[in-house]
């Protein structure tokens, strides 16, 4: 398996990150199973931190932030199913990425969770919350797009039903591209993203995620929100394409315990690439004051 080389000029803290590189698990799950890197999981006095990331993506879109929260946190990284490492169901329900979530936390028989989750994983984190409320005690949805009423939710993606091949992986991660798009940020985290999200199959170099994955399971049913227990902050890029007409403050008014909205400033939809380390203070914030 080729290694990740980061480049020399990398910020520092993301270098230092890369050296807790967290362990990598599967757990049994419906769909069969479900990758997740753990870290500081020995020390089970201290509460669980579950991470999500979003459509098409993979656990290291937090995996180099992770380790930020592992003196305060066990904390857990997961793949959605169908999205990097984990199985993908034979057919893809709205449930079914929830379900892997659940599935997750059920295997280690984990309470008192608290789960951020970033754009279609900020989604699959609410309805996991919905489905099993006394699992968790904090929700943090990091700009996930919601389609509030009366407007109609976004239509399921039609599945891609094969990859394009690639002869190398210099080609593979050049191809990369942040959906939706905007300024990149440190090239080095780009980068990083770029690479965990390339696979060598018998063809060549393609993309990671099941080629027949779709946004099944966009929120519809805004009414049972109020079901969930815990707390639920949201954290969005002021120049995100999610964060307009007050989107984020009008989510807040259907949760029964709503904590803080804050706007990153100058950040967009992945703020984990342009503005990582706001992002973690943003978190930092939230969690303390559910402390």
């Amino acid at each position: 398996m080729t290694a990740y080389v980061p480049p020399a000029d990398a910020p520092g803290w993301f270098l230092d990150n890369l050296r807790q590189p967290g362990e990598s698990h599967f757990a049994p799950g419906g769909a069969g199973r479900v990758h997740h890197l753990r870290w500081n999981w020995e020390n089970d006095s201290l509460p669980v931190l579950l991470l999500v990331h979003g459509f098409g993506g993979h656990v290291h879109w937090w995996s180099y932030l992770a380790p930020f929260f592992s003196d305060r946190y066990r904390v857990l990284a997961a793949d959605l199913p169908g999205m990097g490492d984990s199985s993908a169901p034979a057919v893809y329900a709205d449930t079914s990425f929830a379900d892997g979530l659940l599935d997750l936390l059920r295997h280690y028989d984990l309470h008192d969770v608290t789960i951020a989750g970033h754009s279609f994983g900020g989604l699959q984190s609410m309805r996991a919350m919905t489905m099993e409320p006394a699992r968790f005690r904090q929700g943090i949805v990091v700009d996930s797009l919601v389609c509030l009423p009366p407007e109609e939710p976004p239509p399921v993606l039609e599945p891609r039903g094969h990859h394009k091949h690639y002869g190398s992986l210099e080609e593979c991660m050049g191809r990369f591209r942040l959906v939706p798009e905007q300024p990149a940020g440190d090239p080095a985290l780009l980068q990083f993203v770029a690479f965990h999200s390339c696979r060598l199959g018998e063809r060549g170099w393609h993309w990671k995620f099941d080629a027949r994955v779709c946004n099944r399971g966009e929120l519809k049913d805004f009414d049972a929100l109020r079901g969930i227990q815990a707390r639920v902050d949201c954290i969005y890029g002021e120049h995100s394409l999610f964060n307009q007409d007050r989107q984020p403050e009008r989510l807040s008014e259907y949760f029964s315990h709503p904590g803080e909205v804050i706007h990153v400033p100058g950040a967009h939809h992945h703020l984990m690439i342009d503005h990582p380390l706001a992002l973690v203070d943003g978190m930092n914030r939230v969690l303390l004051a559910r402390a």
